[in-house]
């Protein structure tokens, strides 16, 4: 299973010049912190080089292989994986949100159980990242559904729209504890599936894709307490999908 889990925390700018007068730190409004910028969710993916590579080794090794990577499993390499990874910024933050980071595992442990779903990670012992881009991101990765969805009968959008329907918004109530991450403004969750032209009876027509939402802490937040409804989410987050057809491409879709 792969999910991509993304918050970015935005640093102040501040002014420079020798003769001018000390100035405040410039403020970011709360319209450009909370929203997803598609560079910086595209580079933070990395969908290409990663999510797919992964998304494909987990089809070869199977649901079963897969699920050797449960959650119950990789919480123990929480506190070795701190210590550590040569990240220096990675050490620090991850030390910082350790807490959290073990009760959204606890959370995920439910969904082998509840939704098809499972998690893998590849070469990371936990598929948490932070990341830095013009500002901190705090990034996890690893949902892989093992469920198939029929090219012939649901387009790429159709197929995008279920698997949000389906996996992603119900498991937006998994990590409310990202909520209590001073800092952190955004969430990116990626699911990677498989898809197959069920008129062939080989595996030659089977193919995977994924799916990211990007969504704003405060979204997020409304939508746990249920102030927020399924097509509200649709419209305030950013989705974005990864096709055969958009060649291995991020491409940002509208899903209604």
């Amino acid at each position: 299973m792969k999910t991509i889990i993304l918050l970015i925390i935005l640093l102040p700018l501040t002014g420079f010049g020798q003769i001018q007068p000390k100035k405040s730190p410039a403020k970011r409004t709360p319209l450009e912190v909370n929203t997803p910028s598609l560079q910086d969710a595209v580079s933070f993916i990395d969908i290409t080089a990663t999510v797919n590579k992964i998304s494909g080794m987990a089809l070869d090794l199977g649901v079963e292989g897969v699920k050797k990577m449960h959650p119950e499993v990789l919480l123990q390499f929480i506190d070795t994986l701190v210590a550590n990874d040569k990240n220096v910024a990675f050490r620090r933050l991850a030390a910082k949100y350790k807490p959290q980071i073990k009760e959204i595992y606890k959370d995920l442990k439910s969904f082998g159980e509840s939704d098809g779903s499972f998690i893998y990670t590849e070469e990371d012992p936990i598929p948490f990242k932070f990341l830095n881009a013009g500002g901190l991101a705090f990034c996890q990765h690893g949902v892989f559904s093992k469920n198939t969805y029929n090219t012939l009968k649901l387009d790429a959008n159709q197929r995008a729209k279920s698997v949000a329907e389906e996996i992603i918004l119900p498991g937006l109530f998994k990590f409310r504890p990202v909520l209590a991450m001073t800092g952190v403004y955004n969430l990116v969750f990626i699911v990677s599936y498989q898809v197959k032209d069920f008129s062939s009876s080989s595996s030659v027509g089977k193919d995977y894709e994924t799916l990211a939402i990007v969504i704003s802490k405060e979204t997020l937040k409304n939508y746990i307490d249920a102030k927020t409804t399924d097509g509200q989410v649709f419209k305030l987050a950013s989705w974005y999908n990864v096709t055969k057809s958009s060649g291995g491409n991020v491409k940002k879709v509208i899903l209604n």
